[in-house]
């Protein structure tokens, strides 16, 4: 007889129950408040009408901006409508623009001068679009509601600085804190999702090949790929997983993949087809080797529109692609020379569109195929075959070897091609061979012609066997071919103008503009005039064209050009589908947060069900440690990527300089060489901290359950600057950090913090992190300086204090008043050294620039800034901070009460009773069950960073 333990634990939240309890939240703030919350009321009118003229005066004043919104052909369109992925084509410099402008146009005072973003004392937050100023709407409304709701606002917009999911996370705090009752009774149902999108990613990273691709920026970018595309993170995920795989990209390409997936899933849409199908069809032809780099993955979907346009097969668009995907890829594979796509797409168009009965995409396809079988092998008759190839290969100046390695490349296969300097001829011969544009079947078809020439019925009936002779096919097949000519290609790309901006859903149209009907060139007229966001010089273009004196060339010409730049229209099914993946995506984000408690949770579970495989208290506790210290590595390195990255482009700017002389170029060469090892030094570094300190954990002498809580020391303070002291002056001063401490530095600064951040551009959060690791939260502030950030005087005049991180006695600077401080300090963050940490949206960018001008030598300084600017937005928001000193958890009803401390110092929280079921190898019960009260303990210094709400 065994005993079997069930743990039915109920891992989900109780959607039901938090509608209800923000119902009453909301109701007991009119209550409170005597007013009445309306979906839409005059105040939040008026807050659109504001941000819309926001937006109008930020064109006037950032004529960079204003550019760029004219260049993406969005002119005509209000602020939440615009696409920034037209916009700034690279992600980061995208999100850090549109933090930029959003904090602008949440600040806007009508009022006030606009010449440096208006009045307005709000955080800048980070909402896409549209979201800014719901946002903005949704706290006017809270906040007018009285003190109440202004707490739940400031939680929102205290979120929104991590986007949608984390406003929702900060909103769920804000509630906590008002007590308004217990919300999260266990996790969200999204939570195995959010879990599948981590082990997926994690896939991900290792079909990549792993090495130097950080797991938290390929997870950012698969997200943002999916905001981006409209598509649930589930399903970018899975694109980006297929796509990688048949594109065989590796190590750092993830980084093309937006723009990679843009054009697969814009492809895809433009002809009502699953995301899938474009991703799968350029994937297929990117990773054997068919187009090497995104700017030929945009000529190919060109191509490839152009093809189904030519075939009048809008309706049997994934056949077209999968055809011209099948012959690329097979006679790429076949020739190992790039296959003449444009040569079989056009034959293939002439084929499908000409309207004879079986030449269907599929028809079409297979008489290419049994035509290029035959062609490839020297003819389908034998010895007299084999000899008229030669005839023709010696009319192309080919001798006979030469002539087999032109037919090997196919029907397709052209003198440029096969002896080209990219040709496999050339690479083994040192030397390229005769050159020539004409195709095989070209060549083969004159030859044929000229042999059997002559109009007389006899002499077309043996043009036609003797083609269907030596080709394979049937004589109907030989007729239908012999009366067919191959379409042009490549004309839609001469109208695509800047292919960086081409949007791929608009292929469609802008094909049907230049090869369609007057109909359909009338329709996308009428549909472009429609567009709020048409710009006027395209407007007045339109009516040009199709004016009295317009050309059906000029209309040709313009409508084709307008297509290539705006989306595809918009309709209710669309806006439906997005919606429906931005509600999922937000689903997700919020579960995501709660992934490192649902681990932490099993891991205790397996403790409290016996120690199962030997897992005992000790080992729970090495761990969580170990989750902890991987958790830093992620971060660490996707910081050190950042840099990289950065590091790369600028080199290329550098190389292509040609206003540079040849010694500046050299100089700074060497510059970013000796920056771009320092970072690979950086990144060996961090990996070798981590190990030491997997080593630290696993030594049972250090870590066990008499080791302190936490395992090994934390890492200090900073190192110095050549302006600062990161180490805090006066012993002791950054030893405390008790919650009263940071709750009052945060209330008494946030103000300072807040003006400061809109002028430069970064966190208020960032600021004050900053402000409270320097001084110990107000500790070690040198009495009677202000100076929030131990700003060193190097003239020796100031007040002196010892370093506590150099041991150091320095000077100091000293000021008449905290307002006194903030200008010097912004004073000295705007020296050019600092720029990178300007203009940033998170913390982590921050401190990282802030460490890269030489702020700071600690190693941890990052870090060490990050988890400071969270203790001040959880203190912002009003959500208590555990204190390492107390014997139990903070009281309010995220943490549990009356928990006691582990060695130490431990905070913790508490899940729903677990039952265990006592049952024999049958199911059947031998005892009565038992409830176990289960409460998860953590590292009260970690406790925050790991379980914040």
């Amino acid at each position: 007889m065994s005993q079997k333990i069930e743990i039915p634990v109920a891992v989900k939240l109780d959607a039901t129950r938090v509608q209800s309890t923000v119902k009453d939240m909301g109701k007991s703030i009119q209550d409170a408040a005597k007013v009445k919350l309306e979906p839409v009321s005059d105040a939040s009118l008026r807050k659109l009408k504001e941000a819309q003229q926001a937006y109008q005066t930020l064109l006037k004043v950032d004529q960079g901006f204003a550019r760029r919104v004219r260049n993406s052909g969005q002119s005509g369109r209000e602020y939440h409508e615009l696409d920034f992925n037209r916009l700034f084509t690279n992600p980061a410099q995208r999100e850090r623009r549109r933090s930029q402008i959003n904090s602008y146009i949440d600040s806007f005072d009508p009022n006030a001068p606009h010449d440096e973003g208006g009045g307005g004392g709000r955080r800048p937050r980070r909402p896409g679009g549209w979201g800014g100023m719901a946002m903005g709407v949704a706290q006017s409304g809270l906040r007018a509601a009285g003190p109440v709701g202004g707490v739940a606002a400031n939680s929102l917009g205290a979120g929104m600085s991590g986007g949608m999911g984390a406003g929702l996370m900060g909103l769920v705090g804000g509630i906590a804190a008002l007590g308004v009752g217990k919300l999260i009774g266990a996790i969200t149902a999204n939570i195995e999702k959010a879990e599948n999108n981590n082990v997926a990613y994690d896939r991900l990273k290792r079909t990549l090949g792993d090495v130097n691709v950080s797991f938290s920026s390929l997870k950012k970018t698969v997200m943002d790929t999916g905001d981006g595309l409209k598509l649930t993170y589930d399903e970018a995920g899975q694109l980006a997983q297929g796509y990688t795989k048949a594109g065989n990209l590796r190590g750092t390409d993830y980084r093309s993949l937006p723009e990679e997936l843009g054009l697969g899933v814009g492809l895809s849409r433009a002809y009502g087809l699953d995301p899938s199908a474009g991703v799968n069809t350029l994937g297929a032809m990117r990773g054997t080797g068919v187009m090497n780099n995104t700017q030929e993955t945009r000529s190919m979907a060109l191509l490839i529109g152009e093809t189904i346009a030519k075939s009048d097969a809008f309706a049997k668009a994934d056949e077209v692609m999968e055809a011209i995907s099948s012959f690329a890829v097979a006679q790429t594979r076949q020739s190992l020379t790039v296959a003449n796509t444009a040569g079989y797409a056009g034959m293939f168009s002439s084929m499908v569109g000409s309207g004879i009965a079986g030449m269907d995409p599929a028809g079409a396809s297979n008489i290419l195929s049994r035509m290029n079988s035959s062609l490839s092998a020297g003819g389908a008759k034998g010895e007299a075959s084999q000899f008229f190839t030669a005839m023709v290969g010696n009319r192309m100046g080919l001798d006979p070897l030469q002539t087999q390695i032109l037919r090997e490349g196919g029907m397709f296969a052209n003198n440029d091609s096969a002896f080209g300097d990219k040709s496999v001829y050339a690479r083994y011969m040192g030397k390229t061979g005769p050159g020539g544009s004409q195709d095989f079947l070209g060549a083969t078809r004159g030859m044929i012609e000229e042999k059997y020439g002559g109009d007389s019925d006899y002499q077309k009936m043996m043009r036609a066997n003797a083609f269907a002779n030596h080709t394979g096919l049937n004589m109907n097949q030989s007729m239908a071919m012999l009366s067919l000519k191959p379409n042009q290609m490549g004309q839609m790309q001469k109208y695509a103008g800047d292919m960086t901006t081409l949007s791929a859903s608009g292929i469609n149209n802008m094909a049907l503009s230049l090869f369609g009907n007057d109909d359909q060139r009338s329709g996308i007229r009428d549909s472009l005039l429609a567009r709020s966001d048409l710009k006027s010089e395209d407007r007045e273009s339109l009516h040009q064209a199709f004016g009295p004196n317009g050309s059906a060339e000029q209309q040709k010409e313009v409508l084709a050009k307008l297509s290539a730049q705006y989306e595809q229209e918009r309709t209710t099914g669309s806006d439906i589908r997005d919606s429906k993946a931005l509600l999922d995506n937000i689903k997700t984000t919020l579960a995501d947060k709660m992934v490192p408690i649902m681990e932490a949770s099993r891991t205790a579970m397996l403790y409290l069900a016996g120690g199962k495989d030997g897992v005992t208290r000790a080992q729970m506790e090495a761990k969580l440690a170990k989750n902890e210290a991987k958790s830093a590595l992620d971060s660490s390195l996707s910081g050190i990527d950042s840099k990289r990255l950065a590091n790369e482009e600028a080199q290329e700017r550098v190389r292509n300089d040609k206003s540079m002389s040849s010694f500046d170029k050299f100089s700074e060469i060497s510059r970013l060489e000796a920056e771009r090892k320092a970072l690979n030094k950086e990144s060996t570094a961090a990996t070798q901290a981590y190990n030491n300190r997997l080593q630290d954990i696993d030594n049972p002498a250090r870590y066990g359950p008499s080791a302190p809580a936490g395992g090994a020391a934390k890492a200090g303070g900073g190192g110095g600057s050549a302006s600062t002291s990161t180490g805090s002056p006066v012993a002791g001063a950054g030893s405390g950090t008790g919650p009263n401490r940071v709750k009052n530095f945060v209330k008494e600064h946030g103000p300072l913090a807040d003006k400061l951040s809109k002028e430069l551009g970064v966190p208020s959060d960032a600021i004050l992190g900053q402000w409270g690791l320097e001084t110990g939260w107000g500790k070690s502030v040198i009495p009677g300086t202000n100076n929030l950030g131990n700003i060193k005087d190097f003239s020796g005049k100031g007040p002196t204090a010892r370093d506590n991180m150099t041991g150091s006695v320095d000077a100091y600077r000293q000021y008449e008043s905290t307002e006194g401080f903030g200008a010097d300090f912004k004073k000295l963050l705007s020296k050019k050294r600092y720029a990178g940490a300007l203009g940033t949206d998170n913390a982590r960018d921050y401190f990282a620039g802030l460490k890269q001008g030489g702020y700071a030598e600690d190693p941890n300084y990052v870090s060490s800034g990050v988890k400071a600017s969270n203790m001040a937005a959880r203190a912002r928001v009003g959500t208590a901070i555990p204190d390492p000193k107390s014997t139990q958890a903070p009281g309010n009803d995220v943490f549990s009460k009356g928990t006691s401390a582990w060695p130490g110092g431990q905070a913790g929280f508490s899940v729903d009773p677990l039952t265990v079921f006592h049952q024999d190898s049958s199911g059947r019960q031998i005892a009565p069950p038992q409830e176990l009260n289960f409460t998860q303990k953590a590292p009260a210094a970690s406790f925050a960073d790991r379980f914040s709400f």
